[in-house]
Order: C-alpha cells, then structure tokens, then sequence
C-alpha cells in the first residue's frame, strides 16, 4: 500500500495503471478495492495531518495558494469544481511541511476557517479571501507577491517606463539573495539599507505615473500601477518582518504536484477521496522536501500510528522521524 500510494501521490500514477504493475508482481487488487484502501488510509492518518498543521501554526509565518480539482459530488451526479489549498512553511531552521486541504467550492470562507488560530504573515496573491483576512483578523498581516506585481508589467508591451520598473524589481530580488546567505539581523540591516530606497523609488514612479493625462484609465498598464498600489502597505511588509519573504513561490510550486497529477488522475470520486488525497499529499509531500524516503515513511505509519502511544505522535511527524531512523532517505 506505501509503493501504491506513492506512486499515485508522488509520481502522479492512476490506481487503473497501478493495478496493473501489481498484476506483474503478482498481486492480483481490483481497483475498486485498491481505491478503498487508499481512501481508508488516507482518512487513519488525520492526527498526524492536525498535529502538522499545529506545528506549521508555531512557525508564524506561511505561504498559501489554491488550485481547482474536479471531483464527484454523488454517484450519479457530473464532475464539479472543488479546491485544494496549500499551506506551506519556509522559516529558516524549521520543518518545510507542506500541509494540503481539499474543500468542495472556492468560497473565501475556507482560508479564513482554516487559519483562524493563525498569528503572524501568510504570504499569498491579491485573491480576495486573504485580502479580507488582512482587513477583518488583527492577528494576521498579508505580504503581497512581489513575484504577481512584476508579472502584470512582464505582460505589457515594450517600453522605457515597464523596462525601468522591472529593472529595480529586478535588484530587489538581487539583493535578497545577499540579504538570506546571514542571520535574521544581517537581512534587516541589508533590507533597510539597500531595499527599502529601491521599493520607495518603485512607489513613487507607480504614484507620478497614475497623474500622467496620457495615462488610459482601462490600460494594462493602469491596472498593473493601480494593482501595486492598491496594496503598497502589503508589499512592503517584508521589509520589516525578517522571516518573511518577498515572493510567494514556495506556495505555488507546492500546488504544481497537483497540477501534474490532476492532468493523469482527472478527477476525483468523492469528497471523501478528496480528503484522503489531501492527507497522503501532506505527508508525501513534506517528506519530499525534507528528504525522507516517503516509501518507507509511509511503510512505518501504517504498521504502527494504530498502536503508537497518543501522547508521542509527534514522533511520527517527517522529522522527528527522519532523526530517529538513520535509513530514512
């Protein structure tokens, strides 16, 4: 069950595929029972998930984005359109769990669910759920995507202005290589002192070009101006807050494993798939990014999280584990 539920999480393989390489190894599963047992498993393994979410909470600083999944809603009904959510840590000297959540819509009443017992930055796009977290929940601060600010001038057509913006962007991003290579002090003093001139010169062409008369009001690049300029408070956090970051890319490649496999398995058959699916992801996923062999992770939770003592789950979590048993890779 570990080779099979890799497989389909980490390499992205249909269960109608895996029952047949099994077939192979003589292991004769019908992919109706195949398909239970994943669902099954991926339901046992919630505690670990709820004491991952815990943990990747105490970190204080996140990263989150959402993808479209199309599932079954009943037997007989068409596919519909669910999400999968991401929420994802990349705080220096702490565990990179990758903690996936599967909803039935895309309201924005499930981010704000979700990270309620939330304090301190998520970094996110301008999708208006995390917009409304930012206004209405004091105990968490949005950092905008500089990454999202620099593409809406990368979609323009060629001029001086675009080609000035992108440049300074540019060496802020270059800067923020130097700023990460030291200790938390060491990125603050380079973000004050070399970052911060570059994003007030940024804000200032933004706000001198928005009184231009030759300026369309429904142009491109009228968007992109008023786009930054609509969260300047936010794309300027990062500068204050040393664990944060200027780009919201360890959330976007995270949900890129579910892109790639939603092109192989398609679609969903229940909510209760949805779940599961979610859960394996968590775990494969963040053993992936702290380097634990998820075959054989996964081999040791499903013989033993039914019998672990309640009070050292945490052990179980990727890396404790990984410290615990030295063939974890």
């Amino acid at each position: 069950m570990a080779f099979a539920v890799c497989d389909k999480f980490c390499y992205h393989m249909p269960l109608c595929r895996i029952t047949e390489k099994l077939k192979y190894q003589n292991i004769g599963l019908c992919r109706q029972s195949l398909t239970s047992l994943v669902i099954e498993l991926g339901l046992r393994v919630q505690p670990l998930v709820d004491l991952m979410r815990k943990e990747l909470f105490n970190q204080n600083c996140l990263f989150t984005d959402q993808t479209s999944v199309k599932f079954i809603a009943d037997r007989y009904s068409k596919t519909i359109s669910g999400s999968i959510w991401i929420y994802a840590g990349n705080k220096p000297n702490s565990p990179p769990y990758q903690i996936y959540e599967f909803t039935d819509d895309y309201r924005q009443i499930n981010p704000t669910e979700y990270l309620k017992d939330f304090r301190g930055i998520i970094h996110a796009d301008a999708y208006k759920g995390y917009v409304n977290i930012d206004k209405n929940n004091s105990n968490i601060s949005w950092a905008a995507c500089w990454c999202h600010g620099r593409r809406k001038f990368e979609e323009l057509g060629h001029s001086d202005y675009r080609t000035d913006i992108l440049n300074d962007v540019r060496k802020l991003f270059l800067h923020e290589r130097v700023a990460w290579k030291k200790d938390t002090q060491f990125r603050l003093k380079v973000r004050r002192r070399r970052e911060k001139p570059i994003v007030d010169r940024i804000f200032k062409k933004l706000k001198n070009k928005l009184i231009d008369p030759k300026l369309l009001p429904k142009s491109k690049l009228c968007n992109a101006i008023k786009y930054m300029l609509s969260y300047e408070k936010n794309f300027r956090l990062y500068l204050d807050h040393p664990d944060a970051k200027m780009d919201n890319n360890t959330a976007e490649r995270a949900l890129r494993k579910i892109v790639i496999g939603r092109k192989n398995w398609m679609y969903l058959g229940s909510r209760r798939s949805g779940k599961a699916m979610a859960n394996h992801m968590t775990l494969i996923q963040s053993c992936r990014a702290m380097d634990v062999n998820p075959q054989k992770y996964l081999e040791f939770i499903y013989r033993n999280l039914m019998s672990y003592p309640h009070n050292n789950l945490h052990e179980l979590l990727p890396d404790r584990w990984k410290n615990i048993h030295s063939d974890a890779k």
